[in-house]
């Protein structure tokens, strides 16, 4: 097991899992910063091709799309579904006393945490392949998650948009 310490990103990982990449697949993900420290942890256990520069490409993109924290990442993800078909267990998600953290409270983008992990290890097409695998995560220094995506509209009528 290994942990690393980061800013957190683009944070899905409370209540049930959501439709990932792959839409065929539901799961919970969380962007960490990567400092460092948690490049000198993550390159000693063979994981530095999952760090990302802020400019990553994704999925074949024509153009990357910028990340938000400006700073290289990595992306952890547990699917929600395991590979015996059975259901996952949501990510463990505790504040830095170790008590359970309140799933209502989410973590906006910036929130520090420590990320622990284990790596996983297979072949697939002949080829070995290694990946972190997140065992839970604790908050350090939370930054409450604000939507904003239609927060404008609530007090505006709609029919100030029909010349629009």
């Amino acid at each position: 097991m290994a942990v690393i310490k980061g800013s957190a990103y683009w944070t899905k990982i409370f209540g049930e899992p959501v439709e990932g990449y792959d839409p065929s697949e539901k799961e919970w993900t969380i962007d960490v910063t990567v400092d460092d420290n948690a490049r000198d942890v993550l390159t000693q256990l063979g994981l530095e091709g999952k760090i990302n520069s802020p400019t990553h490409k994704r999925n074949g993109d024509e153009r990357p799309k910028p990340h938000d924290s400006g700073e290289d990442y990595i992306t952890f993800v547990r699917k929600g579904v395991k590979q015996d078909g059975e259901p996952a267990k949501p990510i463990r998600v505790i504040d830095k006393h170790r008590r359970d953290w309140n799933p209502e409270d989410k973590l906006g983008n910036g929130t520090v945490v420590a990320v622990s992990f284990a790596v996983n290890e297979g072949e697939y097409r002949g080829k070995p392949w290694r990946k972190p695998g997140i065992l839970g995560v604790m908050v350090l220094d939370h930054v409450p998650y604000e939507s904003d995506d239609f927060d404008q509209f609530i007090d505006s009528p709609a029919d100030e948009f029909d010349d629009a």
